[in-house]
Formats: C-alpha cells, sequence, structure tokens
C-alpha cells in the first residue's frame, strides 16, 4: 500500500523525499482539549496504542480551546437579558466562539450551542 500526504497550502502532492509516513493505532487530529482528551482517554484505555495528535499548530497555544474566553464570554452571550438581547442573541454567543476561537472552528458548528442555549439553561 503506498502512502501520500497532501499539503493543504499549495494543494499539490509533496515530493517524496518530502514526505514523513507515521504509523499509529489512533490518529487523533486537532490540538485542542476535546482532541487532546481524547488521546488521553485512548491511552488510559490500552497504554500500548501508538497515538498520534496531528495539529497545525503548538499544543495548548493554538486552536479554539487556547484561544476563547469561553468561560466568561459563552455563558453571558447567551442571556436573553444581556446586550444585545432578544431572541436572536444566540447569533451572538455563535459569533463569540467563532470570532475569539480564532476563526478556525466550524461557524455552523458554532451555531449549535447557541440555538439551543435556552433548552440547556
Amino acid at each position: 500500500m503506498q502512502h501520500k500526504s497532501f499539503n493543504v497550502k499549495t494543494c499539490n502532492f509533496p515530493e517524496e523525499e518530502d514526505m514523513k509516513i507515521l504509523d499509529c493505532d489512533i490518529l487523533v487530529v486537532g490540538g485542542g482539549g476535546a482532541a487532546l482528551r481524547a488521546a488521553i482517554a485512548a491511552k488510559e484505555y490500552n497504554k500500548d496504542l501508538r497515538v498520534l495528535i496531528a495539529t497545525k499548530g503548538k499544543l495548548g497555544k493554538s486552536g479554539v480551546t487556547a484561544t476563547a474566553c469561553s468561560d466568561r464570554m459563552a455563558f453571558h452571550a447567551t442571556l436573553d437579558h444581556t446586550e444585545p438581547g432578544g431572541p436572536g442573541s444566540w447569533r451572538y454567543h455563535a459569533d463569540d466562539i467563532y470570532r475569539i476561537g480564532g476563526k478556525v472552528s466550524d461557524y455552523k458548528l458554532a451555531e449549535g450551542p447557541g440555538q439551543k442555549r435556552k433548552r440547556r439553561l
């Protein structure tokens, strides 16, 4: 079986000498809190598993988890009586998730928690 890697920045396949092929049992994509927790859980489940984390930034320094102020901004943005308030205030929560998270998340996924806020609160 021949492995190929894809360079997202140039949208071209790199030269063979530029490729580094890594073998693992579990590949975790992303370096945010959920991804790192998944990697830890995999090792807790079976310490012999070879777990590889693929991330575009430094662990703990990039991504939504590291750049968001979720403990403060998320709760406040979901309340109808806080600015800007009203039934459409969930959009501000989604915007906060996306913008403060460095615009690295999927905006459609960011809308979900905002739209379901009343049921969850």
